[in-house]
């Protein structure tokens, strides 16, 4: 699968998967984050999958030390439960494994 291909099945998925397992309380919730915080939630999605998929696989605190400056640890968390529970990304033993899309 070509680069531009995954990077499209892996927004698509982060586009329309998300809302159908969210609460009435956190649709809510969604509705009032902005348009621009979406936009940088789905690019750093994307760009984590991208990086975990290029990489084979990478030890899931050394993905955060990368990211450190960019995002809180808990937004980090958040980011990847959501992937592993959209099964993007495999997560046995803090070891991150891309799935394909």
């Amino acid at each position: 699968m070509t680069r531009c291909n995954m990077t499209c099945n892996v927004f698509s998925i982060v586009v329309y998967s998300g809302h159908r397992q969210l609460s009435r309380k956190q649709r809510g919730i969604m509705a009032e984050i902005t348009a621009e915080q979406k936009n940088a939630m789905k690019e750093a999605i994307v760009a984590i999958y991208e990086a975990v998929h290029d990489l084979g696989g990478i030890p899931n605190g050394h993905l955060y030390a990368h990211l450190m400056g960019r995002l809180t640890l808990d937004q980090y968390n958040q980011i990847i439960d959501y992937m592993v529970r959209n099964k993007l990304l495999k997560n046995e033993n803090n070891y991150l494994t891309a799935l394909p899309v």
